[in-house]
């Protein structure tokens, strides 16, 4: 209901309207697609509230899968790559906005977790290339609605990239990692990292020019939209 293009752009792509009323429960979708994978071999990357992976976590045993919600992460998943936060401390839109949710998630995540914070995505700045595409495309008209294909931080693309190759030998963008730690969460949502030698807990440092990712982003995107 807040947003600046998503019940405009379900209006004009009726197809999309539709696919989204006929979406499956966000948990189920999970639970399902991770009883599917082999263990330990599932990347989970979130760009938004915490919200649906407080409630996959919270997941009973049902008829997709015997074990709870805890049990498959922990079994499933090689590692959570999360945008959110502030490093090494503050207070960022995703994780205030469903405090609660974002506690609950950090706190009692079973697999690794690797951060992307404000800071990564905030001078990456991306969207004007879109206005090449034809205007009936739906990912140029988001950017049209939301600030007139204007270039916005890229804190949710830079946060996939990592996730899809940011491990790799051939990773299209250079990182390295925080101290090993953990992310202390408050009540209205604030974050602070306080190290810890025993962790599986990191946040990123891009390494790359901003340049060299605002290049990569817009590529991504185009390629993408015009699939």
């Amino acid at each position: 209901d807040e947003s600046r293009y998503t019940a405009m752009i379900a209006d004009e792509f009726k197809p999309l309207a539709k696919a989204m009323k006929q979406a499956p429960d966000a948990v189920a979708l999970y639970r399902r697609v991770l009883s599917e994978n082999e263990d330990k071999s599932v990347v989970i990357v979130t760009i938004g509230y915490l919200t649906n992976l407080k409630n996959l976590l919270k997941s009973l045993p049902d008829e997709i899968s015997s074990l709870n919600g805890m049990e498959l992460v922990r079994q499933k998943v090689e590692k959570l790559v999360c945008m959110g936060g502030k490093y090494p401390e503050g207070r960022e839109w995703n994780f205030f906005q469903d405090s609660f949710s974002t506690k609950y998630v950090i706190d009692n995540w079973p697999t690794p977790k690797i951060y992307s914070g404000y800071e990564v995505g905030k001078k990456i700045l991306t969207g004007s290339a879109l206005r090449s595409l034809p205007a009936n495309n739906p990912v140029r008209l988001s950017y049209l609605l939301y600030n007139d294909i204007s270039d916005r931080p890229s804190w949710d693309q830079v946060t996939v990239v990592y996730a899809v190759d940011g491990s790799s030998e051939e990773s299209s963008l250079s990182w390295t990692l925080g101290p090993l730690g953990k992310n202390q969460i408050e009540s209205d949502g604030y974050n602070k990292w306080k190290l810890k030698k025993q962790s599986l807990n990191n946040y990123l440092k891009l390494e790359s020019t901003d340049q060299k990712a605002v290049d990569l982003i817009n590529q991504l995107m185009l390629e993408s939209a015009l699939r």
